[in-house]
């Protein structure tokens, strides 16, 4: 063999190694996704904002909750839908969300929406110091804060707008930790961070020039909804101490209804629904987030891939209503964030679900509120 055969051959071998490698690499990532899409079939990962992303939790089906008998003689002839946002950080979500549910009344549909809030939020950088966990950490948010802090000043004129159009403003703790484990004593110091950043935010933020005085009474947040449903005992002794009307941070079971405890406090869960394969998931935007692209951004609005998993993400909504509508008219709970993950595709999905549920006879979307108050006669 001369130089040359000897050159051709090397460079047939070093071009062979490079395919062969790439397709061992190509091979070895689909059967990554496909191993992680077949775990999270079966995997229950809850809810996080804009920059924080939760563990993943195992569903246990004999935590989740639910009573087969409707709490109210009437409430077998209403469908009440319940959507909810998780966060509170994006002021482009802020305006998104009100927007629609005004685009929605223009209509002639009603929509109320429960938003559950990170008081982290109504702090920056600056004064995260007036926030200590309930481990002791000063600033120790795991969600951060307001990117800047004339941002707090927009978030207060959205919380306002919110409050003025009929919607409601519930509690997500301030610094979106789990407290799966907390002491009663964390779970207090927590909520009592939540009152004093939001009754004060001028003073904790003096350099800020508000456009609106805050509208919001903590006095009247009356819902709860832990980060990562991160829930115990203790969680509920305080809620109970406090006279919270409700809490939201369950899973419920198939076709049953939230109920009210010997205590007084409504549990109100989260649904299930179906992806297209059969599995089940949490009815949240970061739910299927994970399960559609692992928790990466990979999808964009104008793509085949994007309007495949959108499809997915309506119908498993509307076949959840459906199933519901046409069924025992349990009511559904559907949760999501100030988040527009993969290019605002389950925003996109829960916007035409609204449209097409919402529209429906006999169905009321309202708040948690809105709903409690209809079974207790209010």
């Amino acid at each position: 063999m001369n130089g040359a055969d000897k050159h051709k051959h090397l460079v047939i071998a070093l071009v062979a190694i490079f395919f062969g490698t790439s397709f061992f690499s190509v091979l070895t990532k689909f059967n990554t996704v496909d191993a992680s899409r077949d775990r999270n079939l079966k995997t229950n990962m809850v809810g996080a904002d804009e920059d924080h992303v939760d563990d993943l939790k195992q569903i246990n089906p004999s935590q989740m909750v639910g009573t087969t008998t409707p709490p109210a003689k009437y409430a077998t002839t209403t469908q009440y839908v319940l959507i909810s946002f998780d966060g509170s950080k994006s002021i482009q979500s802020w305006e998104e969300i009100l927007n629609f549910s005004q685009e929605m009344k223009n209509s002639g549909v009603d929509i109320h929406f429960s938003f559950f809030i990170n008081a982290a939020y109504f702090l920056s950088y600056v004064t995260k110091q007036n926030y200590i966990s309930p481990d002791g950490k000063v600033g120790g948010s795991a969600i951060g804060y307001s990117d800047s802090r004339q941002g707090i000043a927009e978030r207060i004129v959205q919380v306002n707008r919110a409050i003025r159009e009929g919607h409601e403003i519930g509690s997500h703790t301030t610094g979106h930790n789990d407290g799966s484990k907390w002491s009663v004593d964390q779970w207090a110091r927590e909520f009592d961070s939540f009152d004093y950043i939001l009754s004060n935010i001028q003073k904790l933020n003096p350099d800020i020039v508000l456009k609106e005085q805050p509208l919001l009474n903590v006095d009247n947040t009356v819902g709860f909804r832990a980060p990562n449903l991160g829930i115990n005992n203790n969680l509920y002794s305080v809620l109970y101490q406090r006279n919270f009307l409700y809490d939201a941070s369950q899973i419920a079971k198939p076709f049953t209804w939230p109920f009210k405890d010997m205590q007084g406090l409504w549990h109100i869960p989260l649904g299930m629904v179906k992806n297209k394969y059969g599995g089940s998931v949490l009815a949240m935007d970061y739910n299927w987030w994970v399960y559609q692209t692992g928790a990466k951004d990979l999808l964009w609005k104008g793509t085949l891939g994007w309007e495949s998993a959108k499809k997915e993400v309506f119908n498993a909504y509307k076949n959840y209503f459906d199933s519901h509508y046409n069924g025992n008219k349990a009511p559904l709970s559907i949760g999501h964030h100030f988040s527009m993950w993969n290019d605002g595709l389950y925003w996109e999905a829960l916007k035409d679900f609204a449209r097409y549920a919402c529209s429906q006879k006999d169905v009321r979307c309202v708040s948690h509120k809105g709903f409690v108050d209809a079974m207790e006669g209010i």
